[in-house]
């Protein structure tokens, strides 16, 4: 009997220390900040978003129909160039402004530094050969990674130098069915949309593959194939991805793990007509070429993580680094004022909700029949017999 109350003991201590344990589970929100639009441009040029880069000092360039925008971090306005009679569908920054942009129907690359001024071009005149460029990405050591004719990838040097290339048309590992964009992660790591495939495939800055996701469809980690899809990567790995057919933006990590997704289709703002290029700054804020709906979107991360304890239910919002290192001149400040988190604090839009105060833990009580203390014994008394009655006899029967 002793070792079943020892038992049952450790049983209570250990439900006890799980009890003061907790467990987060953490959901991501992406909210819509600010907007650009045909508004910020000059009267005789109007916004009609391809693709979106973000410059390491906080610029913004846009591939428009046409032409390339800049706008720095405010949202201000500071020019274009490069207005022809092609469109822009991909662009791309280095770490020291450089913009490269696809000319898909030329087959050129060219290469700008951040004010316009052209640097250089290659393509089809000259000794290397680009047959359709689309999509562009530029690591860490300014090796720029180009899409060409949605089966291949040629990754070059800065100054246009074939290093090497790989990918064929097909379905298998490395094979690819219209590949349309392509981002690189921090760890040099290569990442391409392989759009009538479906799924995201994943390679080694030497092309060697590695491993992919997706499948048809339009559930969460799904991909439609009904229209482009365009790649982005934060400074964690994690892998932003517009769907233009489905209106929205799906976010994974490294490893292709689906973590969140926002938008539909509309006007209003967090809605989409069509997104194509994506990009996100340094702070984590995304930018969203909402082609169709002719802006450029901005949204910022708001992480509520949920805690559960067996006494108490709490919730927090931290803030992240994803706030604009300037408000946008878009917003007053009166509209929209700057909420101070705390991590015990939850904001409902621009409300912030105290803190509830959490109810004490219970302490636990301990079993008062494995206690030391010697109790006395308890007087015993005799069990009182009660004697029933005897029942009554049964009523003799009549004979007739």
């Amino acid at each position: 009997m002793k070792n079943i109350f020892r038992v049952l003991f450790a049983c209570l201590l250990v439900f006890n220390a799980f009890s003061l344990s907790s467990i987060a589970n953490a959901d991501e929100t992406y909210n819509y900040v600010t907007q650009w639009g045909s508004q910020e441009f000059p009267k005789d040029a109007e916004l009609f978003p391809q693709a979106v880069a973000a410059g390491p000092s906080g610029d913004i360039f846009i591939a428009n129909f046409g032409g390339v925008a800049k706008f720095n971090s405010k949202g201000q306005y500071f020019g274009h160039w490069g207005w022809t009679n092609y469109t822009i569908y991909h662009i791309t920054a280095d770490l020291s402004g450089n913009v490269y942009i696809s000319d898909t129907d030329g087959g050129l690359i060219r290469k700008y530094d951040s004010n316009g001024n052209l640097q250089s071009q290659w393509g089809n005149n000259g000794a290397v050969a680009v047959g359709r460029p689309l999509g562009l990405a530029v690591d860490k050591n300014k090796n720029l990674y180009v899409v060409d004719g949605g089966s291949r990838i040629q990754k070059y040097d800065s100054n246009g130098n074939l290093l090497t290339q790989w990918g064929s048309a097909g379905s298998g590992n490395g094979q690819f069915n219209l590949a349309r964009d392509v981002a690189v992660d921090p760890s040099g790591n290569v990442y391409v949309v392989d759009t009538y495939n479906s799924r995201i495939q994943k390679f080694d800055p030497k092309g060697n593959y590695l491993t992919q996701w997706g499948s048809p469809g339009l559930g969460n980690g799904q991909f439609s194939v009904a229209d482009a899809a365009y790649l982005a990567i934060d400074s964690s790995g994690n892998v932003f991805i517009s769907d233009s057919a489905e209106n929205r933006i799906q976010k994974f990590d490294s490893n292709g793990t689906y973590i969140t997704q926002w938008g539909k289709w509309g006007t209003e703002n967090g809605q989409f007509d069509g997104p194509r290029g994506i990009a996100v700054d340094s702070s984590g804020n995304v930018y969203v070429a909402d082609a169709n709906n002719k802006r450029i979107q901005i949204f910022s991360l708001s992480a509520t993580t949920t805690t559960t304890t067996l006494s108490t239910t709490t919730t927090t919002t931290t803030s992240t680094p994803t706030t604009m290192k300037t408000r946008p001149t878009l917003i007053s400040s009166t509209t929209r004022p700057k909420p101070i988190f705390t991590t015990t604090t939850r904001a409902i839009g621009n409300i912030m909700i105290p803190p509830t105060t959490p109810k004490p833990r219970p302490t636990p009580t301990i079993n008062p029949r494995v206690s030391t203390t010697r109790v006395a014994p308890a007087t015993i008394r005799k069990p009182i017999t009660v004697i029933p009655k005897s029942a009554p006899k049964a009523a003799p029967l009549l004979r007739r």
